[in-house]
């Protein structure tokens, strides 16, 4: 049946990453419970890059590391299996901080749904999914110059291709460089 019948499958909808001023907007919009715990491990997945599930598991006393004045997570994907090494950025930090270094708990589904909650009082014009932190961290790191190597050794990526799907390259990105080799031709 399959050599007469054709299916054709659709592309999926390309996630559109937070930029840092929706990121810093989503960090100081008032919520109440519990989507303000929903808002924080978005925060703390956006400023780490780590996966839902991976966010769920996390324990610092066991997964942190400190080199010199920051913390690291240095695990292992639970979907994969592929190590990572991770910075906690100041505002995961901060989540940490807040919830005595234990992040609450819930479902993905649950807080997708809250996360559109979350979208609508935003006034935001993106799909907000807990993937979508990811896709943050990840344009946030190439965007900074961290070098896309790296970028998917701290997502715990195998393979760099994998990580070239979630490194939107951002305008300011493009513009940087293109101010430096324009001066740089005579």
């Amino acid at each position: 049946p399959y050599e007469r019948v054709k299916l054709s499958r659709g592309k999926s909808k390309e996630r559109q990453p937070l930029t840092e001023d929706e990121l810093d907007k989503l960090r100081t919009i008032k919520l109440s419970e519990p989507m303000d715990h929903v808002r924080d491990l978005f925060i703390f997945s956006a400023y780490t890059g780590l996966a839902y599930c991976d966010v769920q598991v996390f324990n610092f006393d066991q997964m942190t590391e400190k080199i010199g004045n920051i913390y690291y997570i240095d695990g292992e994907r639970l979907k994969t299996g592929t190590k990572f090494f991770t910075p906690i950025l100041n505002p995961a930090m901060e989540v940490l901080k807040k919830y005595d270094y234990n992040l609450p708990k819930i479902t993905n589904q649950k807080g997708n749904e809250y996360l559109h909650l979350i979208q609508h009082a935003m006034g935001l014009h993106k799909s907000l999914t807990f993937h979508v932190a990811r896709h943050s961290f990840a344009t946030l790191a190439i965007s900074h110059g961290v070098p896309i190597e790296d970028v998917a050794r701290m997502l715990g990526h195998e393979d760099i291709r994998t990580t070239q799907i979630y490194a939107k390259i951002l305008k300011t990105t493009i513009n940087q460089y293109s101010t430096k080799l324009q001066n740089s031709i005579k």
